[in-house]
């Protein structure tokens, strides 16, 4: 996964783990906005859910209520605008025969489609609460065996995906909205040391500079340009962290990633993260 920060703070503040082997549960505490993308591995099937804030989520794009279930089983691209509290559930392709789940069952789960899809589904609040429960520390302490809880979780999800659950569309307008944001993401990935110019990422998207903020915020809660400086600074951060010497040269990490003023990329940078890039890359070398 490949995570890009787009508001000051810190990212993640409290993370949980619950591996039942072929099924695995995961909540992580989100304090500031950012961005998530990544490939789910083959033969494996993610089921996201919020904490039920409102509005705070996009998920491909489409936002995220407390009655929805993100799923795919390749590519990962979420959004937050606030703090916000998620929880996944990654699933192994051979987990609902082992479980005992009827073949009816196996199917629905296995079905889900690769691209990021959501699902909105009455069962959606059960299965969240059930998922929260079982992430407490020391719950299993008591008289729940991990096999019958993993086996609850497909249960519900099957009820939840397969049973009830209503697939959701972006319409007509979303749907334009964002395909031409992704196209500027592509763009900028691939664009990233260059001068990058709001006329540029407008060419690309084939919308007026104005529709195209618009459309950008209305799917990621920040600008186009915004998201471009938040997404330097965060690969800055990743290389100051992986570095393993303190004799690497920020200015030519800064100038790798687009920022040509050292004052302006330092006062940046401080803002964000909280530390200058120097502070970074001699707390992670000694770390090392």
């Amino acid at each position: 996964m490949q995570w890009t920060q787009l508001e000051p703070g810190t990212l993640v503040t409290q993370r949980r783990k619950l591996d039942f082997g072929t099924v695995v549960l995961r909540r992580r505490q989100y304090q500031t906005a950012f961005r998530g993308d990544g490939v789910i591995p083959e033969g494996r099937t993610l089921f996201g859910l919020t904490s039920g804030k409102p509005s705070t989520t996009r998920w491909a794009g489409l936002e995220v209520s407390c009655d929805d279930i993100a799923t795919t089983r390749g590519r990962v691209d979420v959004f937050t605008r606030a703090p916000e509290t998620h929880y996944a559930i990654v699933v192994d392709d051979n987990a609902f025969r082992e479980c005992g789940l009827p073949e009816s069952v196996c199917e629905t789960l296995k079905h889900v489609p690769s691209c990021p899809s959501l699902v909105r589904s009455a069962h959606a609040r059960h299965l969240r609460d059930y998922v929260r429960g079982l992430l407490e520390p020391g719950f299993f302490s008591g008289w729940l065996s991990k096999t019958s809880a993993c086996k609850n979780v497909l249960w519900l999800l099957a009820a939840a995906v397969g049973t009830d659950g209503e697939p959701l569309e972006p319409t007509r307008p979303q749907g334009r909205r964002i395909a031409a944001v992704r196209l500027c993401q592509e763009y900028i990935e691939q664009k990233m040391a260059d001068a990058v110019t709001l006329s540029d990422l407008s060419l690309v998207s084939g919308l007026r500079p104005r529709t195209l903020i618009n459309a950008f915020e209305a799917v990621t809660g920040t600008s186009p340009m915004a998201f471009l400086r938040a997404r330097r600074l965060c690969r800055v951060r990743t290389v100051l962290e992986s570095a393993h010497s303190e004799r690497i040269r920020i200015i030519d990490v800064a100038i790798d990633w687009g920022f040509w003023h050292m004052g302006h990329f330092t006062s940046a940078y401080r803002t964000m993260f909280g530390e200058t890039p120097s502070e970074t890359l001699s707390r992670c070398t000694r770390a090392r």
